[in-house]
């Protein structure tokens, strides 16, 4: 429903989860021969000991977006959902909790209808997988018969289920298997099918398209993007399958910068340090990651409190380094109690410039770029050359003659676009000042 509501229009994010919790938390259960409750408290499904479900508590809620949306925002993208379908057989049913081959299938087969793609394509299946004696064989029955409307292969698509690992979660139990499923895409891996040993003699795997998938198992990206299913029956008739597909690849912002700016807060001192040494573990950890993009979110993409820490990095050792040790002469810190501030721009005169000054920000900077252009383009050819010439220059090379540095027509208007650019890189930052001080030529 969150994902219709979604590609309607009705909404541009959505919240979908379910929970259930048993209090008390270690109830038993009477075992009732024939019922859907196991004897020894373990599901074991499509295994030929399979004799019941336990019941199990939990909770988990999804973040759902449009594609599009997401990658416009630059969201951390977990997987696709594609396609899904919802059902109900229950008027054909010989009773209110018993499953049906043809309403399974049915449901199954729409949801890959609305994906537009073929059973062949799906590598991997979070079934419902009670471990009932009746359940299991059914719902095989109906994968396969979903299956076969576009495939004809055999055993090339794994399935598992979660309950064996946690129990039947109940209203939680459709999104417990959506967050196994799309933590197998994110992570390349199938997890296993605990308690599984030897297959159900009432499911005929060898001439289905299925395997259970037993052990941990690699699941690279390829060529083609990967696929998987992810089925939920209910009591009276409900159906539910999801077609997902893995996430778009991430593409990191890169280096634009030779050194980036980390920011931290948090409620309390205490509450800072414990972030500071949390961060340098994720760094360490994550070397991968691009240190611009771990900036960028760490400054807007997180609520600023009161208590703030800052560094300035090249990259993750030296920065998890910094953190680690609190270096005092690179890590900035210190509390704010809320009370406005206001920023002063103060610009020295003549005399401060000499050759090559700001060429770091020249090169790494585009905001600071382009007001520079447009003060050359103001000065005219000659001028204009004469100032590039000036700031290209190495700090010391004062020029043939040795005298440019002293010279205001080329040194000032330097100086000038310099602090003009600066300004204007600083504002493209949102770092308005509330009034400007200068001398000299600035005074002017």
């Amino acid at each position: 429903l969150a994902r219709l509501s979604l590609l309607a229009g009705d909404c541009d994010i959505a919240l979908a989860g379910g929970c259930k919790v048993i209090v008390p938390n270690r109830e038993g259960y009477r075992f009732v021969d024939g019922g859907p409750l196991a004897p020894e408290g373990h599901v074991r499904a499509f295994d030929a000991g399979a004799n019941g479900m336990v019941r199990g508590s939990g909770a988990a809620m999804l973040v759902l977006k449009r594609l599009e949306d997401a990658l416009a925002d630059g969201d951390t993208i977990y997987a696709v959902m594609i396609g899904s379908a919802v059902n109900n057989d229950g008027a054909f049913k010989a009773g209110f909790t018993a499953p049906s081959v043809a309403g399974q299938a049915a449901v199954i087969a729409d949801a890959l209808a609305t994906a537009h793609v073929s059973a062949s394509t799906i590598g991997y299946v979070e079934t419902h997988g009670t471990g009932t004696v009746l359940g299991d064989p059914i719902e095989v029955a109906g994968l396969t018969e979903a299956f076969r409307q576009s495939t004809d292969r055999r055993e090339f698509c794994a399935i598992g289920s979660v309950k064996p690992n946690i129990g039947h979660l109940d209203a939680a139990a459709t999104v417990a298997g959506l967050v196994k499923t799309v933590l197998a895409l994110r992570h390349e891996r199938i997890p296993p099918s605990i308690n599984f040993h030897r297959p159900n003699p009432h499911i005929d795997f060898a001439t289905s398209p299925f395997f259970v998938n037993a052990e941990l198992r690699p699941w690279p990206r390829g060529d083609a993007p990967r696929r998987a299913g992810v089925s939920s029956f209910g009591l009276g008739g409900t159906n539910a399958h999801i077609v997902l597909e893995e996430a778009p690849r991430e593409v990191h912002s890169g280096r634009v910068r030779s050194h980036e700016l980390l920011l931290l807060s948090a409620r309390s001192e205490p509450a800072i340090r414990e972030a500071s040494i949390e961060m340098a573990e994720h760094l360490r950890r994550h070397a991968g990651q691009s240190i611009a993009d771990v900036a960028h979110t760490l400054q807007v993409g997180r609520r600023e409190f009161s208590h703030r820490c800052a560094l300035v990095c090249r990259e993750h050792a030296d920065a998890a380094d910094a953190l680690s040790h609190r270096d005092a002469a690179r890590v900035m810190s210190g509390a704010v109690d809320g009370a406005p501030v206001s920023l002063v721009y103060m610009f020295p005169g003549g005399g401060a410039q000499y050759p090559g000054m700001a060429a770091g920000v020249q090169l790494n900077e585009p905001v600071f770029r382009g007001s520079m252009e447009e003060c050359a383009a103001l000065l005219g050819d000659t001028a204009g050359d004469a100032m590039r010439a000036f700031l290209e220059r190495s700090p010391g090379d004062t020029g043939r003659d040795g005298l440019e540095l002293e010279r205001p027509s080329v040194a000032l208007p330097a100086l000038f676009a310099v602090e003009y650019s600066l300004a204007r890189t600083w504002i493209s930052w949102g770092l308005a000042p509330a009034a400007m001080i200068g001398h000299s030529l600035e005074h002017g």
